[in-house]
C-alpha cells in the first residue's frame, strides 16, 4: 500500500475502536490519525493505535474564540500563542496562582 497516513473519521466510537484494531493489525506501519468528538476519548484512540487525535468540539471552540478576539482587535500573535498554549495543556486553561 502506498499510503502515507490514514484518516478516521467516524461519529462512532465503538465503531472508530474496531477500525483501529483492524487498521493497527493490517497496516501497523501507517500513521492514523482520528476526528474524535471531542478530547476525552483521545487516550483511548491514542492506545488503540491513533498516532494523533484532532477533538472536533475543542478545535470549533478554538477557531470560534480566535474569530472573535480578531475582531475585537487582538493580535494574531497572541491568538496564535494561546491556541498553542491551549492545545499543549490538553485544551486546559491553566489556574496558577501566583
Amino acid at each position: 500500500m502506498d499510503a502515507k497516513c490514514i484518516i478516521v473519521a467516524i461519529a462512532d466510537s465503538a465503531s472508530t475502536n474496531r477500525v483501529l484494531a483492524t487498521l493497527k493489525f493490517y497496516f501497523s506501519d501507517i500513521p492514523v490519525y482520528v476526528l474524535a468528538t471531542d478530547n476525552a476519548i483521545s487516550p483511548v484512540y491514542i492506545a488503540s493505535g491513533a498516532l494523533n487525535v484532532v477533538p472536533k468540539l475543542e478545535e470549533g471552540c478554538l477557531e470560534l474564540v480566535s474569530k472573535i478576539l480578531r475582531i475585537n482587535g487582538i493580535r494574531e500573535t497572541e491568538i496564535s500563542e494561546m491556541v498553542f498554549n491551549l492545545r499543549s495543556n490538553n485544551y486546559c486553561l491553566s489556574s496558577s496562582k501566583e
